[in-house]
């Protein structure tokens, strides 16, 4: 775990906090699969697209685009292990954690961790299954 991977990005994840260092190497991917599959707004798909690639035109030489059908595919073309931020959605959590060459970190991006939000729920009396339901996978 010492040795510092390419963070893959996912599209809800390109801020500099989703990085460990303003130098370090990122993989973002653009699934064209993941578009298909799910329903998209024609203007919110438009609009992560564009970040994706104005993200990877930012980062120039450290940045690694892959254009591919799926989640998959991108990581067997790119051939070593990366580490990602716990994503956002409960299947790419899946994928991620499937994948013997992708390294989940940590949720990024939230005003707490999700053992603070669950220490939270429970605080306020709320049932603990409904705690587990919100932090699912985490």
């Amino acid at each position: 775990m010492g040795e510092r991977r390419r963070r893959w990005m996912f599209a809800d994840q390109l801020g500099p906090h989703f990085l460990d260092s303003p130098e370090q190497e990122v993989l973002l991917v653009e699934a064209r699969g993941v578009l298909r599959r799910k329903r998209f707004h024609r203007q919110k798909a438009h609009l992560v697209l564009s970040a994706l690639r104005h993200r990877a035109a930012e980062l120039g030489e450290r940045g690694r685009f892959v254009q591919a059908p799926g989640y998959g595919v991108a990581l067997d073309e790119v051939g070593e292990r990366v580490s990602v931020c716990q994503p956002t959605s409960h299947v790419a959590l899946r994928f991620v954690r499937g994948r013997p060459d992708v390294e989940v970190l940590a949720a990024r991006g939230f005003a707490s961790s999700q053992e603070e939000f669950a220490d939270w729920v429970r605080s306020r009396g709320e049932q603990a299954d409904g705690a587990e339901v919100v932090l699912e996978g985490g």
